[in-house]
């Protein structure tokens, strides 16, 4: 009576979704999800995939990027299905239901599934819901919604205007027949609830719910409140940022009675986290006028006990189009004796975009024994990833050193701006599954990133006196000025990397500041100095390891030519990116874009650079009497081997990969260096050889999480 239409219910929306979706989406359909659409509905369409049936996301609300999307899968599918929210439940915006609704007048084969959870009772006909107060039922529309919230009972429901359709689900659809109706209780409540939505009470409930969300909205606005979806829903998202603002804001408003939900991350980015709340008629005005004076009073003085501010919310949410930037009132609150008062440190902060402007000397103290990242091996880099034609073979480089008043250096590192894949430490079968998309679109799945250290370095990027009693300040400065150029650089992610793992102080520091850890494949260090020769080396060894030292490495030693080249030709060059382009192609552990042929060449012309090539003895050599594997290796106080190359077609019967290690290690403890960096990835073998891994996290901010859930999507393809 309440739709005027077939209306199937469901004991919940979620198992309706299940229930409904495998049976209306036939094999030669495709499926467009928003990429907000609310998570029960993914999640029961990801199942399709396992049918061949293509899903894609689509960027929140953008209908110009839908209609491409239309035009291209409408020639190969029966039907496209868009699948969106009438009312969005995280920050309670709004479908643009009129241009939607336009665009199923435009083509033909389009159809529309709508979940109007959040918007059912407080708007349309009979309480009908948002959706349908702004468009009517149409014959290829799906409309369902939930009784659990504002209708006050419990349950899903599913609005039908094709009658066939209708029994189709009803008969066919699994949880229906296998999950039980729904409880005779519920139905009850159900009932006296629609009988509410039947008569003029109805009206009467949504004019007195419009008056509380216009009178919400009136004391939001009066008070400058970071809102960041201003609507008629009675939905309320006020941005806090980092998680910590947002905790600490909702014990404050717990100790005055006003219960709230945090939207917190994965529902939202990271650095994205803020109140939500809900409004009902059995809130009056006097409650809502306390909850947001509470907040408005609440927010300056947490901002500055968590040493954030106005900026920060702004920065953290500015593409969201219902933010704007405003001023807010910083007047004392009854609690402002509670902020600590913290201590002055008088530091200075130093930027520059080369290194060339930054002493060597004291450049190289800092970091000439972490890694290849000295004075020398930056300043070649710089002039590589510059000038170039392809947008990812351009860097930018940002250097920082902050002082104490003593001029005394407490903190220094290194950025890159650069374009990188997504999937960058995704696990391989992802990355195999995303290239094939690249195929035709290279910067498929892409993003600009700020990113501490650079692609070719790994290590301790970052110089932190940890004795001094004011490191976090210090490295708050630092993220302060990060963000900034963050911002210039227009860089969607953020990435800290090569932290050890069991630093707990760092990892609680930065995920206050809303970062996300993530797991890094291990480093791998092995000290040689205590070695002074290749015997001294291999009896260092225990015993299993030179038991695999003799069986998989010594053993074909004899087989082959290893040279460090000087003056390597072009042509030398040129056979050598063939095997680093092997590698790419091979290796999918660590994704990124192939490095620049310009590079290899600069490094060949270099002094800090060596280069290692392997070949066949005579007796075992192939026609062309090519290198079958090289090295490309960094020297400073410690030896870098920083990228290799590889011919697969000797990699067992020779163990390449094995001797060139063995064989690095060897150069190291002639050459009389102290470390050898031997990167990342290949854990097992060089272990065997001694050297010592070290667990590393990275930690990652992302301002829009659009990639993160297409490539949550495309794990499912990449499994079947």
């Amino acid at each position: 009576k309440m739709f005027g239409a077939h209306v199937i219910l469901s004991t919940s929306s979620t198992l309706g979704h299940r229930s409904v979706i495998p049976i209306l989406i036939d094999d030669s359909d495709a499926v467009i999800f928003d990429h907000q659409a609310h998570v029960s509905m993914q999640d029961a369409g990801k199942e399709l995939r396992l049918r061949g049936i293509p899903i894609s996301l689509l960027r929140h609300n953008r209908l110009d990027e839908l209609e491409v999307k239309i035009q291209d899968l409408t020639t190969r599918h029966s039907k496209v299905w868009y699948f969106f929210d009438g009312v969005y439940s995280m920050y309670g915006d709004l479908a643009p239901l009129h241009r939607i609704s336009a665009l199923l007048d435009k083509y033909k084969n389009l159809y529309l599934y709508v979940d109007d959870a959040h918007g059912m009772s407080w708007a349309g006909r009979n309480g009908t819901g948002y959706t349908l107060s702004q468009v009517k039922l149409h014959h290829r529309m799906i409309v369902c919604s939930s009784l659990a919230k504002a209708f006050a009972s419990a349950g899903g429901i599913f609005v039908f205007s094709d009658y066939e359709q209708y029994l189709r689900i009803k008969n066919w659809g699994g949880p229906l027949t296998y999950s039980g109706p729904q409880q005779p209780a519920v139905v009850g409540a159900s009932i006296a609830s629609a009988k509410i939505h039947l008569s003029a009470e109805i009206y009467q409930r949504q004019l007195a719910l419009k008056e509380n969300i216009d009178y919400c909205n009136k004391l939001i606005s009066d008070l400058n409140l970071p809102v960041i979806s201003q609507s008629a829903a009675p939905i309320f998202f006020i941005g806090l940022g980092a998680p910590k603002v947002a905790y600490h804001m909702n014990e404050r408003l717990m100790k005055e009675g006003c219960h709230v939900n945090l939207g917190i991350y994965p529902a939202v980015p990271e650095t994205c986290t803020g109140i939500r709340f809900a409004l009902t008629l059995n809130q009056t005005k006097e409650d809502i006028e306390k909850l947001i004076n509470r907040i408005s009073t609440f927010l300056p003085e947490v901002l500055r006990q968590e040493q954030k501010s106005m900026q920060d919310i702004y920065r953290a949410f500015r593409s969201m189009p219902g933010i704007k930037e405003q001023k807010i009132r910083y007047e004392a609150g009854p609690e402002q004796e509670l902020i600590a008062p913290t201590e002055t440190i008088h530091p200075s902060v130093e930027y520059s975009s080369s290194i060339r402007s930054i002493d060597k000397m004291e450049w190289d103290h800092l970091f000439s024994e972490r890694g290849a990242f000295d004075w020398e091996g930056l300043a070649l880099l710089e002039d590589v990833f510059t000038g170039n034609e392809a947008a990812e073979d351009n860097w930018t480089f940002h250097y920082y050193i902050i002082r104490d008043a003593n001029k005394q250096i407490q903190l220094a590192t290194f950025f890159t701006s650069l374009i990188t894949k997504d999937d960058m430490l995704a696990d391989g079968a992802v990355s195999k599954e995303i290239e094939t998309h690249r195929i035709k679109d290279k910067y498929y799945l892409t993003s600009k990133t700020f990113m501490m250290g650079s692609l070719l370095t790994n290590g301790e990027h970052l110089y932190l006196d940890k004795d001094n009693k004011n490191w976090k300040e210090y490295l708050r400065i630092l993220l302060e000025e990060v963000w900034k150029e963050q911002d210039k650089q227009d860089a969607k992610v953020l990435y800290l990397r090569d932290f050890a793992e069991s630093d707990e102080k760092l990892k609680e520091f930065l995920t206050d500041q809303g970062f996300v850890k993530i797991k890094m494949p291990d480093n791998h260090i092995l000290d040689v100095q205590n070695n002074p020769d290749r015997s001294s080396f291999i009896q260092s060894l225990p015993t299993k390891k030179r038991s695999h030292l003799t069986n998989d490495v010594l053993k074909y030693e004899e087989c082959i030519t290893t040279t460090f080249v000087e003056n390597p030709t072009k042509e030398d060059v040129d056979d050598w990116y063939q095997l680093y382009e092997n590698v790419k192609r091979n290796n999918l552990c660590i994704n990124d874009f192939k490095l620049p042929k310009k590079l290899f060449y600069t490094i060949a012309q270099s002094k800090q650079w060596e280069v290692v090539e392997f070949k066949l003895k005579p007796e075992f050599q192939p026609v062309d009497k090519k290198a079958i594997a090289v090295g490309f290796i960094y020297k400073n106080a410690n030896y870098c081997p920083t990228i290799l190359g590889l011919n697969y077609e000797y990699m067992s019967t020779y163990k390449i990969y094995k001797q060139m290690l063995f064989q690095v290690v060897l150069r190291a403890i002639e050459i009389k260096k102290g470390k050898v960096y031997l990167g990342l990835t290949a854990s097992l073998e060089k272990r065997k050889l001694g050297a010592q891994a070290i667990p590393q996290l990275a930690f990652i901010q992302v301002k829009d999480n659009y990639n993160l859930s297409v490539m949550e999507l495309l794990k499912s393809s990449a499994y079947l």
